[in-house]
């Protein structure tokens, strides 16, 4: 196996371990949350991390058996849904207070999916072969997809929230 092969599995492998961490996450506060939308949101990026995982296994099982990367494929439709916000202006207006125990989650979430994303466009420009750039470029791209949907929600969440407290600006 040559060193170039060796370095990118090592890059692989933490890939792997932090989409099996993220389901983790995602199932974790999926089955917490009292809110049937964001059980939904929740369940559907871990399937994300799942679908990530089980691309990065399929590209580690090339590498071994081959010394190559496997081509570019497109990711599921539903990972470039934007769709929605899962909290709607009136739910949260109506009663943000209920709310506020899902800001803590979605910050989590939105730090998860920034490291992530970070990760994956640092290997990015590290890796030589092009179908492992375009793999990393891609891990890149649904971790900001999933970035963004997290933080359309907190905004949301927090602006209300704050408006709620008495914060709003002046």
């Amino acid at each position: 196996m040559s060193e170039e092969v060796q370095s990118v599995l090592e890059a692989v492998e933490i890939a792997m371990n932090t989409e099996e961490r993220g389901r983790e996450f995602y199932q974790r506060v999926a089955n917490e949350t009292d809110y049937p939308e964001a059980r939904q949101m929740f369940l559907s990026l871990g399937e994300d991390e799942v679908e990530h995982l089980n691309w990065l296994q399929a590209q580690r099982n090339s590498l071994l058996s081959k010394g190559e990367w496997l081509p570019y494929r497109a990711p599921p439709a539903h990972i470039q849904k934007e769709g929605p916000p899962i909290f709607s202006d009136e739910q949260v207006k109506e009663n943000v207070g209920k709310y506020r125990s899902e800001l803590p989650v979605l910050r989590l979430g939105l730090e998860m999916e920034e490291s992530s994303h970070a990760f994956y466009a640092k290997a990015a420009r590290e890796t030589e072969d092009e179908r492992g750039k375009a793999m990393f470029s891609r891990l890149a791209d649904w971790e900001r997809t999933h970035w963004e949907m997290l933080k359309r929600e907190y905004d949301l969440l927090m602006e209300e929230y704050r408006r709620h407290m008495g914060f709003e600006p002046f």
